[in-house]
């Protein structure tokens, strides 16, 4: 597994959804793109994209199924392509399948400051969550 990350920005409303959006496409590399091979790459990457945080997913096992279609997630037979397109909608996210070898998922995440105190019972969300790099 490799990884290749800038420093980024989520608040925590964003951040809990990115990351289990992000472990869904892990383990489906590890399930997936593995697939008793052995060994196989996969690889993280989280950067900025202009105003946008962009996570990339990618393997080099087989590749997506054919007729595999990003837009119909909703559709998926299984739960965990539904988590994924539910937790993007979420966030007001986009998710794309870039062309490999392999697979390749890149999730397009709005950066969203993180709020200040608020009125009211809640004074305040925690401080945005931070990737260093490297």
């Amino acid at each position: 597994m490799s990884f290749d990350t800038e420093p980024t920005e989520l608040n925590v409303e964003q951040a809990v959804p990115c990351g289990l959006i992000l472990n869904e496409l892990v383990v489906n590399a590890l399930k997936h793109g593995c697939d008793g091979r052995g060994r196989c790459a996969v690889r993280i990457a989280v950067g900025r994209a202009g105003e946008l945080v962009r996570v990339a997913v990618s393997d080099d096992g087989p590749g997506l199924p054919a007729g595999f279609d990003v837009a119909r997630l909703r559709e998926s037979a299984t739960l965990g392509m539904r988590l994924i397109a539910a937790l993007t909608r979420q966030i007001g996210a986009t998710l794309q399948v870039a062309p490999g070898p392999g697979a390749r998922f890149v999730v397009l995440v709005p950066s969203t400051p993180a709020r200040g105190p608020r009125r009211g019972p809640r004074s305040s969300l925690p401080p945005p969550v931070t990737t260093a790099a490297g």
